[in-house]
């Protein structure tokens, strides 16, 4: 009987293992919609915050912000955003 062995494939840096991991992304808001876009993992998401008037206290419209993202449960987990707009947390929703 003859086995056959593969080598294990790395994941890229930052993939996400399983589809509720949180995984690094960067995202900017589209100033004339609302919209949130978010990349991670290669992919590009088009959100909108449930609550974008916190969200907005913590991001910087004018540059990509740094986060990070689980794309099966749509929340995005600012970095210290708490000490601004009271949590990190923030749920999104398909437009």
């Amino acid at each position: 009987m003859q086995s056959s062995t593969q080598e294990p494939r790395a994941l890229p840096q930052n993939s996400a293992r399983f589809s509720s991991d949180w995984i690094s992304a960067r995202f900017w808001k589209d100033r004339t919609t609302g919209q949130l876009t978010i990349a991670a993992d290669g992919q590009l998401w088009n959100l909108e915050p449930e609550q974008p008037e916190l969200l907005d206290k913590v991001l910087d419209p004018a540059t990509v912000n740094d986060a990070e993202f689980n794309a099966h449960l749509k929340i995005l987990l600012v970095p210290r955003a708490h000490e601004i707009a009271g949590t990190s947390f923030f749920r999104l929703r398909h437009p």
